[in-house]
């Protein structure tokens, strides 16, 4: 009979129609035997189809489907479909063709098509499926596609019947999904009992019948199916608690006290007990002994980071809602305790720094969970910048100092770990340190100007830190091209802006210069007396007399009382009585530079002081 088809096949294909009447007339006759046979046996549709073209055409085929396979694995879609293609009009029936360009129509490679393409391609799915349903990658990638588009029922149909013959644990357990999601209980329960044959009876079966009862309204049935189990092992104290746990959660409290009773019995120490308990305490507000207890749970190795990571993101949010009475400090202590033992990951960490900001915690109190976090996880970089910005409010240079030291070892493209160790040495009057820091900083940042972009302002904070200690240490040159460096990064920052144009100022150095910078640092901030002094002064240096003594004014009508009797105001009354004594007004000179005598703690400036009262005749 397949000669027969072949042979029609092969006039079809040469265009011969001559003789093709005579053929049809043959086969006419055969009729009732072909379906005969068919009754007998019916091979899938693929092989049929396969057996009905020319050798030359099953050639050219399969050189076009391994082709795409070959464009498919190099992630060239765009020639795969093409091939493919190509071999379905070779042979529309190719269920193979038709399963890998299904799979490529409906794949995330194919996630701008449009919605035509994709129906096209699950007809495809379907199609090679019904072609040669005993395939298995057939029927399961089709089952998992009607579960992409909600088609519950019929993925469940095909999960039956793969289950069937391979009754696999993982397909058992999507079959179960399925069920839950339509839902059909009843078929969720047989295919949990297919579950226990497959794999045998343990813990996730039983908890799954006993929610699939419950959900059937079937509450005692529920229960006897735990309690059973239970009971066919009375040692395990594991099952006993879980028992009790489900007797607490469904309102059966004194059943439950009475299993954990007989459990701690048994072992005092039993941290399962002391989990369940813990619910029971908070319900009842008994604060006391919920507080011992937590912290003891978070503190007892046995029990696995999970488990912790689960009861501390419930209680956190029991606490932030009111509902659970204890104070946020309180909370925090129970986080503490989780830390102190060795972390797999950060997920504990990342838990009580959300849980930290949530609650509005200040920086200084989460001292130490974050130095619990940085014990394990060093690397751990949030942590690190938030313990840097509570050491900067406590003012702990020391602190700084270390934090920053090793953030820099685990995170070396920071630089704002540079910066604030540099600053802080330079404080602790380590200055060669100091500048090897803010150096080292630079020159990291130097390697890849591109990538630092987003830094830009504070890598020019570590220029302009620079600039300040070259000049302290009386490198002049090397002062100024740290300041060019910090404009290049940010030609805003105020600080350069003043402290530049003060340097050149003082050495009569680009006075021009030196007045537009200092003009841009009073304009971002016109009350500021620092920056208003420095301008004044290079007004001074330029001889424009008259509006240095307006701005020398102006300075000092923005210092405060605490600000004018400071030692530091001192430089600012000696430039005040400079200025006025150039303007003609000897008199405020003196009381100017006599103010600046009676402050100042610079012996240098006491001296030039004394001199020029002296030549004043006071």
């Amino acid at each position: 009979m397949l000669k027969v088809l072949y042979r029609i096949n092969h006039l079809l294909a040469c265009g011969t129609w001559a003789g093709l009447a005579l053929l049809l007339l043959a086969t006419a006759g055969c009729a009732r035997q072909m379906q005969r046979e068919r009754e007998i046996v019916q091979p899938e549709g693929t092989f049929r189809a396969r057996a009905l073209l020319t050798k030359q055409q099953q050639r050219d085929f399969d050189k076009l489907f391994l082709e795409a396979l070959r464009q498919k694995h190099n992630d060239n879609l765009a020639a795969a479909r093409e091939l493919l293609a190509a071999a379905l009009d070779i042979n529309p029936n190719a269920s193979e063709a038709l399963y890998e360009l299904g799979k490529i129509e409906t794949s995330n490679f194919s996630a701008k098509t449009d919605s035509l393409t994709v129906a096209m391609g699950d007809e495809m799915l379907l199609r090679a499926y019904q072609l040669e349903p005993s395939n298995p990658f057939f029927c399961r990638t089709l089952a998992q596609r009607w579960v992409e588009r909600g088609k519950y029922h019929r993925a469940a149909a095909l999960y039956e019947e793969m289950t069937k013959v391979h009754p696999r644990s993982e397909d058992l357990s999507l079959l179960l999904k399925i069920y839950e999601s339509i839902p059909d209980l009843d078929a969720a329960l047989r295919t949990v009992e297919r579950l226990e044959l497959a794999e045998g009876i343990d813990e996730s079966t039983i908890m799954e019948k006993f929610s699939i009862l419950m959900s059937m309204g079937k509450r005692e049935e529920a229960f006897g199916v735990v309690e059973r189990w239970c009971g066919e092992h009375p040692e395990e104290l594991r099952r006993r608690v879980m028992l009790g746990d489900l007797y607490m959660q469904n309102g059966r409290r004194e059943q439950a006290l009475a299993i954990f009773d007989e459990v701690m019995a048994a072992d005092p120490d039993n941290s399962l007990v002391q989990m369940a308990l813990l619910h029971d305490y908070a319900e009842q507000g008994d604060t006391v002994r919920f507080k011992e207890s937590m912290a003891k749970t978070m503190a007892d190795v046995r029990i696995e980071n999970m488990q912790k990571l689960s009861l501390l993101k419930v209680y956190s949010q029991a606490q932030m809602a009111g509902w659970l009475k204890i104070s946020a400090a309180s909370m925090l202590e129970f986080y503490h305790a989780a830390l102190e033992i060795p972390q797999e990951n950060s997920d504990l960490g990342e838990l009580c720094l959300a849980y930290i900001e949530a609650a509005k915690l200040p920086a200084d109190a989460a001292l130490p969970i974050y130095d619990a976090i940085l014990r394990y996880q060093p690397e751990h970089l949030r942590a690190r910048f938030l313990k840097l910005v509570a050491l900067v409010r406590q003012r702990d240079t020391k602190g700084i100092i270390a934090n920053c030291h090793e953030g820099i070892a685990h995170h070396p493209d920071m630089l704002i770990f540079y910066y604030y160790e540099g600053s802080a040495l330079v404080e602790e009057e380590r200055m060669e340190e100091g500048i090897r820091v803010l150096e080292a900083g630079a020159a990291q940042a130097e390697k890849d100007p591109d990538g630092f972009q987003k830094d830009a302002s504070i890598l020019s904070d570590i220029y302009q830190m620079l600039g300040d200690c070259y000049h302290s240490e009386g490198q002049t040159a090397q002062c100024y091209a740290a300041y060019d460096k910090a404009l290049e990064h940010n030609p805003d920052n105020i600080v350069v802006l003043n402290n530049y144009a003060y340097f050149l100022a003082l050495s009569s150095a680009d006075l021009k210069r030196a007045e537009t910078m200092s003009r841009k640092a009073i304009e971002a901030e016109p009350n500021n007396g620092t920056y208003l002094d420095t301008y004044a002064w290079v007004l001074y240096c330029m001889g424009q007399y008259t509006q240095a003594r307006i701005y020398i004014e102006q300075t000092l009508r923005s210092m405060t009382d605490e600000e004018r009797e400071a030692a530091s105001a001192a430089s600012l009354y000696d430039h005040a009585g400079d200025i006025y004594l150039k303007c003609g007004n000897r008199e405020q000179a003196v009381e100017h530079w006599k103010k600046a005598a009676e402050l100042t703690q610079d012996g240098e400036l006491l001296k030039a002081l004394t001199k020029k009262l002296r030549k004043a005749g006071r």
